[in-house]
Order: structure tokens, then sequence, then C-alpha cells
């Protein structure tokens, strides 16, 4: 094998692949990207027996090949090399041997014949979306996933196809967050719940400003899709995503709307103190104000009010201040809606005018 390739076209190569290798490594090969040298071009592929990412890059073959190396190192050398230069790739007595100016190393392998592969399964059936819709519904929904929760199915994002619409929705059993768009073509029904590292890794994969459609190829226990030059092949998680239409709060009495800049300062400004990640936040709301008051462990506070369009009974409520932040973050709208019923029931938020895409939060309150 020997090719001659740009920097700069490897390191990105490297770069949309390296989120696929296994960081704990059961077996040595995981660790390593495959590099397959054919034509005029090169494929680079990473897994971690869970997700796939194989990608396309030119460059000028001059002798075809397979051989495999350790990804991350890897990725350090050519990322450590300058930029817009000529890096010549050959491999030789077992070692894959990389040239760029006057720079010279030699990286031990493993046979290309040893690297696994996802096997694709037959499609249940294929969506197409556009990379922004998708994108934005991702990073509307995303922050909300569990992380190592001994509920498994709570460790990625339920993808559902309902008639016209797709929907993206999350929860760690504290909070909920969903993002609806409707298709231009009747679906048949559909649940699917992809694995969190595949969710990051469409998230860091996906053009937010891009149009151009992609289609999502969802089986039984598989989803495939194509970015671009990027094509990522994941596992489904097993098992049965909670009902999340039965926490949505369809009752809630208590309608406050809110200048999302003035309350998004806020939190802000109030998280200072709140160095635990589980930190509340009181919220007392009355005539056209909230006042948001927090205290830490060393008795130190922070207290202030912004105004609010509101009229009713005063309302005392506490809720995760890191949570709010994070849903506050990823809306752009000028103002919020928020709904409340009393002090032990969720709140239901989302944004006063939505686009293509509908999004609703809920949030559980917090005892303080």
């Amino acid at each position: 094998m020997q090719s001659i390739l740009n920097r700069d076209t490897l390191h990105q190569g490297l770069s949309q692949v390296i989120g696929g290798v296994e960081k704990r490594q059961t077996m040595p090969i995981l660790g390593n990207v495959l590099i397959d040298a054919n034509e005029k071009q090169l494929k680079l592929t990473a897994t971690d027996l869970e997700i796939q990412l194989e990608t396309i890059i030119s460059g000028q073959v001059q002798e075809p090949g397979k051989i495999t190396v350790n990804a991350r190192t890897f990725n350090d050398i050519v990322r450590s090399l300058p930029a817009e230069q000529e890096v010549n790739l050959a491999l030789k007595d077992n070692f894959l041997e990389i040239k760029c100016q006057n720079s010279i190393f030699k990286l031990s392998t493993l046979p290309a014949e040893e690297f696994p592969h996802l096997d694709t399964e037959p499609d249940s059936q294929s969506v197409e979306i556009k990379q922004d819709i998708l994108a934005n519904m991702l990073n509307l929904t995303h922050f909300s996933m569990a992380n190592q929760d001994v509920r498994y199915f709570l460790n990625g994002m339920l993808i559902e196809l309902e008639s016209s619409f797709i929907r993206c929705v999350s929860t760690d059993g504290h909070r909920l967050s969903l993002a609806e768009h409707q298709l231009a073509n009747e679906q048949n029904s559909q649940q699917i719940i992809i694995p969190r590292k595949t969710v990051l890794e469409l998230t860091r994969a996906l053009n937010a400003n891009a149009q151009s459609n992609i289609t999502l190829h969802m089986g039984k226990s598989q989803i495939r899709t194509k970015i671009d030059n990027l094509s990522i092949i994941s596992k489904l998680i097993e098992g049965r995503f909670p009902d999340y239409k039965r926490v949505i709060p369809e009752h809630n009495s208590i309608e406050v709307k809110i200048n999302r800049n003035n309350l998004k300062s806020v939190l802000q400004r109030a998280s200072i103190l709140s160095g635990d990640k589980n930190s509340g936040a009181q919220f007392h709301l009355n005539n056209d104000l909230i006042e948001i008051e927090t205290t830490n462990s060393d008795q130190e506070q922070s207290k202030e009010n912004i105004p609010v369009d509101y009229q009713g009974d005063p309302l005392k409520i506490a809720f995760n201040i890191n949570y709010f932040n994070q849903l506050i973050n990823v809306l752009n709208q000028e103002y919020i809606i928020t709904k409340f019923e009393n002090p032990e029931s969720s709140a239901l938020i989302y944004p006063e005018d939505n686009s293509d895409i509908t999004c609703r939060y809920v949030l559980m309150p917090m005892k303080i």
C-alpha cells in the first residue's frame, strides 16, 4: 500500500471517524482505524462494534492495499503535521510509514483481515429529511439523555415516526425534551432508540445550515445514514421507551411569558454560586415578576428579579438550575412560555414561536 494525500484532507477524514474508536478497548483491533487504499481514494473505517463510521477521502493511490493502525496515534501525528502539505503513506515490513517534509513516523499495524465490520440489515422503512432539520432536532433534545443509567433505554434517544411526523424524544427521568417536525409524506408508525454515542456522532456530523436531504434507513436493530461522504451504521438499544405522552402536562393553568435572554442572563449569574450539578433555584412568582433565588452549602445567596407577563396568585417552586440553563441555551426565540400548576407538579416549557420544528420541555420540580 502506498498513497499521497493532502494533510488537511487526511486530518478531516480521521476527525470524521475517530469517534467510532473504542476508548476502553476490549480488543486491540478496536483501537485501530482501517485504511483501504483503492484506485484514487482512501476509505477510513472505525468501529466499536456498536457504531461504525466510514468516510472516503481523495488522494493519489500508487499501490492499493489495506492495513489498520492505532487511530488516536495516527490522528495525533497527522494533526501535528504542517497544514496543506503532502503526506506519504507506505506499508513497509508491517509498519505504516508516514512522511511529511522532514518528518518520518513508523507505526505498528494489525492485519486488515482482523478488522470487524457491522453487517447491514434490511430496512423496515427509509425516511428522507433535511440535514438542518435533523441537526436542529437533535440539538434541541440531546442534552436530556441519561448517561450510564441502569434503565438502559434512557441512555439514548427515541426516534418516532407517526403519520407524517418525526419526533426526537429524550429523558433522564427528571426532565424530558421533545422536538417534532412534519414530513412531506405519510410514514408507517415506528419507534427506535438510538444510543447516546450515535446521537452525539450524528450531532457532530450534521450541518445545521445545510438544506440537502439525507435518508435515515431504519431496521429492526439498526439505523444507517450517509451524510456527505460519511457513512454511519449503528445498532439500536433494545427495550421499550417510556410513554412520554403521559409525562407531558396538559392541564397546567398558570401561564408565564418570559423574555428568554433576560432569563438566560439571570440563570447564568445565579449558577455562579451553585457549584453542585444538582443545585436548585427557587422561583418566586408574583404579579408581573419572578424572583430567582439560589443558596449554596456555604449559605451564600443570590436573588434577582425579572419582569414577566403574569397576573395571578403567588407561586413558589424550585428547579435544578443546570437543567433550566441547558434548556434555555438551545432555544433562540425571543420569548418562552412556562406553564405551572403547583409546587409539586412538572412545568411545561416551550418557545412562544415555533418554526419548522415544534419543541416542548418538561421539568420536574425539586424540594429545597
